[in-house]
């Protein structure tokens, strides 16, 4: 059965859900435990996936070795199918958390996965302030990160975001740094690990100045920078395929609203919560 959901074989994992004395939730000893739900999410094999939760013995909350649920693992590779497939089951906790506290909604305002994050903040289930162990909520992360669309959409939800949310405890340079001043850092640094591309570094030049700005003027005026951003075609899903809003656009609308931008700071990210 794993390594059949691993191929996104269907027809070979149908075949044998039809074995009554098959153990549907058997996981594997190896790196990363997975079962063959794991398997499908993470090859994001949506036929074996949507076969694999109608069994009635299939646990769709099962962890692996790191704690990771099903839909988080969907949820980190942006496989928008299976993570509405798992969203829609009432048997999904949207909530549970890997190791470190991390959610599905964390690892999406992470990586950047609009698609993904559009589906889980419809769901009123889903926590969009759940911190992290070491405080970090996903519009902080979002902010570090330099995902712009992503801040505008947890800023012009209406649902209780919290702007004024710090770090805690953690590695040296983390504990008590807030959205802006994480916004602001990231802004300025160079490439930190191998991991992170010359473009990534780029977005976050271009776009951290915004999001420090556009979240300090949300701590003054959070109606005025919710009605504001509500009004862009972008954040009504009216047309995705338009980049978010603006730096003219973005900054026009700080002045508009009476706030300057906030001092430098300085914080060391660079850990990812993938798998």
């Amino acid at each position: 059965m794993d390594e059949a959901a691993r191929r996104g074989d269907v027809e070979k994992v149908q075949l044998l859900l039809g074995d009554c004395t098959l153990d549907v939730n058997w996981h594997n000893e190896g790196e990363n435990g997975f079962a063959p739900l794991h398997q499908a999410c993470f090859y994001d094999h949506f036929p074996v996936v949507k076969a694999l939760v109608s069994h009635p013995n299939i646990d769709v909350n099962l962890p692996m070795r790191l704690l990771a649920t099903p839909l988080y693992i969907a949820s980190q590779g942006n496989h928008k199918e299976i993570v509405q497939l798992l969203v829609d089951d009432p048997r999904v906790d949207v909530n549970l958390a890997r190791d470190e506290r991390a959610t599905p909604v964390f690892i999406a305002c992470q990586r950047g996965h609009l698609d993904t994050f559009d589906i889980l903040m419809q769901d009123d289930r889903v926590d969009l302030n759940f911190p992290m162990n070491h405080g970090m909520s996903p519009l902080w992360i979002a902010s570090c990160e330099g995902n712009l669309h992503i801040v505008q959409r947890l800023l012009a939800s209406g649902r209780p975001v919290d702007p004024l949310v710090v770090s805690g405890p953690g590695p040296e340079g983390w504990k008590g740094k807030s959205v802006v001043d994480v916004a602001q850092w990231a802004s300025h640094q160079d490439r930190l690990a191998w991991e992170i591309h010359d473009s990534e570094q780029e977005r976050r030049r271009e776009n951290c100045p915004i999001i420090a700005d556009l979240v300090t003027t949300f701590i003054v005026d959070p109606v005025g920078v919710r009605t504001r951003l509500q009004c862009e075609p972008h954040i009504r899903g009216e047309c995705f395929s338009q980049p978010p809003i603006s730096p003219t656009s973005a900054h026009t609308l700080m002045p508009s609203l009476g706030v300057v931008r906030t001092v430098h700071c300085a914080v060391v990210f660079s850990h990812n919560f993938s798998l």
